[in-house]
């Protein structure tokens, strides 16, 4: 028989499609009227292809804030990128991806976000997705909101606030601020709250409204 010829045993079955992972769950959102939040429910498919590793569990469910004039998107099904952020796929083709906060943020603007622009978070919560709590900033404003990390590359960071470490060589506390691509040194302190402190003083003065102060 032929090398190119296979036998009926030998071929290979239908795969099985993997199932998605939990950063790929997919959700259906629900408005609750005048509560101002969509309750999203796990989709589960017909196939039941989706979460076949956790039989057994409880469908996971979100709430995500809106606005009642944002009401009809949750029409759509949406996906968790893993990160908090929820997006589904664009039937244009290009972007690939719609990503709700953005969807919402060109509603109020009127035109598409250009290259550059992204999405802040007031409060910090990815779930908050009222018009209120949205604006437009740079990637720059976006880490000066941003909330302070306790771990790093697995391991904890030496203090729980932002902007202040650990000097070993000298035995104290260090301020620092980012100042676009580069560090602004705000001196050394004996007491960790003191350091904090100080980074409270230069945000407050630099940063203005997207300043995320320690709360000390």
């Amino acid at each position: 028989r032929p090398p190119s010829v296979m036998c009926r045993r030998s071929r290979p079955g239908p795969q099985r499609r993997p199932a998605l992972a939990s950063s790929m769950r997919r959700f259906t959102l629900q408005y609750a009227g005048s509560r101002g939040f969509c309750s999203g429910r796990q989709q589960r498919d017909r196939r039941r292809r989706l979460l076949r590793r956790s039989r057994g569990r409880k469908a996971m469910s979100i709430q995500i804030f809106v606005d009642e004039v944002d009401q009809d998107l949750a029409l759509f099904l949406w996906c968790d990128n893993g990160v908090g952020y929820l997006r589904r796929r664009n039937p244009r083709k290009r972007p690939y991806n719609l990503y709700l906060h953005r969807v919402v943020m060109e509603r109020i603007i009127g035109r598409p976000m250009e290259p550059g622009e992204t999405v802040d978070h007031a409060d910090g919560n990815r779930q908050n997705n009222r018009r209120s709590n949205l604006r437009v900033a740079s990637q720059s404003q976006q880490k000066m909101n941003m909330a302070k990390k306790l771990t790093y590359s697995g391991r904890p960071t030496h203090s729980k606030f932002k902007g202040v470490t650990w000097d070993k060589a000298r035995s104290k506390w260090m301020a620092f601020a980012s100042h676009g691509p580069r560090f602004k040194f705000l001196g050394h302190f004996t007491n960790e709250t003191e350091a904090a402190r100080a980074y409270n003083c230069y945000a407050s003065k630099y940063y203005r409204e997207f300043a995320r102060l320690n709360p000390c």
